[in-house]
Parts: structure tokens; C-alpha cells; sequence
């Protein structure tokens, strides 16, 4: 436990420490939506704060995310290389990401082990990291990004959080 947390806290230091890039530096190649919100383009990284909507239910189907607090996946640039970070509903997460033409290869996550007070939110939660380290690739879709498995199913919806 103590080596997940110290890698934790190494991860989201060297998120917090990285340069962000200035607003419009033209760099973004996606496009804008009517929102505002930058769409990335195929293959790119889908930089900043997503809101999960649904998650595998493991048997084909999908099923929405509940509760009062959004389940989150922030992609970022770094200085180290890219990451992912975010709160999986009890606990907050991180680490490495590649993505390279839309293929994902996810480094270790290291995750808090805060226990949840509901037992859904816990269930929810292991349902949602189970379904991003399933994740081998993703679409820019209309709603938001689809991610999938490596049988192309479907793991997880996204919308670009407001």
C-alpha cells in the first residue's frame, strides 16, 4: 500500500508540476463544438476532464453511472509524458498513458484505497477500473469517446466534462 501511494503521489506531483499548455496555442487539431469544448480527432490524445456516462455491465450491456459525484478521467500532456487521472467515485487514480492512432497502452494506475460508505459506489467503482484497464482503444463519437476492448466492444462512454 505504501508503494501505490507514494507512486500516486509521484504521479499526480509530476501532473501538477507540468507545464499546461496557454489557451488556443493553435497546437489542438480537433475541432469545436457547439459547447465550446475542444473535440479531439482520431488518434489524439483526448486532453482534459471527461465524465464517464456509462460502464460495461460485462455481459454486453452498458449501464449509466449513479450517484452525486461524476466519475472522472483527466488526460493531460506532460513534460514525463502523457497521463491519466481522475476519481473512480471513492477513490482517485493515475498514471501513464500512450496512445498512438487511437490504440491505448495504459501504464500501472495507482489508486487511493479509500473504503466507500455505499456499497454500490464501491461496485460502481471496481466496474469502472475494471473497464479502463480493459480498454485498448477509443472513438471520438457524437455524444463524447467510446472506448473499447480488444474484441471492439464497448468499455466505457465519456462526455468532455462543462
Amino acid at each position: 500500500m505504501k508503494r501505490i501511494t507514494m507512486c500516486l503521489a509521484a504521479a499526480l506531483l509530476a501532473a501538477a508540476c507540468a507545464k499546461k499548455p496557454a489557451a488556443n496555442t493553435g497546437t489542438q487539431t480537433g475541432t469545436q463544438a457547439g459547447s465550446g469544448a475542444i473535440t479531439p480527432a482520431a488518434g489524439e490524445l483526448p486532453v482534459g476532464t471527461w465524465h464517464v456516462t456509462a460502464i460495461s455491465d460485462g455481459k454486453g450491456g452498458m449501464q449509466n453511472v449513479v450517484g452525486d459525484r461524476p466519475l472522472t478521467a483527466e488526460f493531460s500532456h506532460g513534460a514525463a509524458g502523457d497521463t491519466i487521472g481522475g476519481n473512480a467515485g471513492c477513490n482517485h487514480f493515475g498514471g501513464p498513458v500512450t496512445i498512438n492512432g487511437g490504440k491505448l497502452a495504459w501504464g500501472a494506475l495507482a489508486i487511493t484505497e479509500m473504503a466507500c460508505v455505499d456499497n454500490n459506489m464501491m461496485t460502481q467503482e471496481g466496474a469502472y477500473m475494471r473497464a479502463l484497464n480493459a480498454s485498448t482503444s477509443f472513438a471520438v463519437v457524437a455524444a463524447g469517446l467510446e472506448f473499447h476492448d480488444a474484441a471492439g466492444a464497448i468499455t466505457l462512454t465519456m462526455q468532455k466534462a462543462p
